[in-house]
């Protein structure tokens, strides 16, 4: 089964962030795939974001000290906090450096580009996702990236709901 844009809706998350991911995509970005690479990253950014905040002391701490940082600040924080494994700490770095590089370059347009495609090719938990969904072939960078990286977004939106304040 190839996967269709059906299969990245987003109906089937019940979470609000996933949601709103969904509609961005759908509304704004589906025709741009330096759009799309850019939003999902700013969701997982914002979603790392509030890991970070409500694994914090309190508040005031996370405003005083915490509350720029950029993605890959947060990113790194989250894995020397221990709230990300290694793995996923690469990944959300493979993540972010593509962002980037679709922000930034104005010559990479499309996940087609030979530096974003290996980048895609070589994401941790396409093995993951191969045992989940061994149906779904995801044969296109694209498809790599989308599969990943809205994993990823489900897992860290699920994250918050467990994340205990230091003391």
């Amino acid at each position: 089964m190839k996967p269709t844009k059906a299969f990245f809706d987003g109906s089937k998350f019940g979470d609000k962030k996933i949601r709103e991911f969904f509609k961005d995509v759908a509304k704004e970005s589906v025709d741009s795939e330096r759009g799309m690479a850019i939003i999902l990253a700013a969701y997982i950014e914002d979603v790392l974001n509030e890991i970070l905040k409500k694994h914090l002391v309190s508040e005031k701490t996370y405003k005083k000290k915490f509350s720029r940082l950029s993605f890959d600040q947060l990113i790194t924080w989250c894995y020397l906090a221990g709230l990300i494994n290694e793995e996923i700490r690469e990944d959300l770095d493979k993540i972010r450096d593509i962002r980037n590089k679709f922000a930034h370059k104005i010559d990479i347009t499309s996940f087609n580009h030979q530096w974003v495609a290996s980048r895609c090719n070589n994401f941790h938990a396409l093995k993951v996702l191969n045992k989940v969904l061994p149906n779904v072939e995801l044969r296109t960078a694209k498809e790599k990236y989308l599969s990943v990286a809205t994993l990823y977004l489900g897992l860290l939106l699920e994250k918050t709901k467990s994340i205990k304040r230091i003391k």
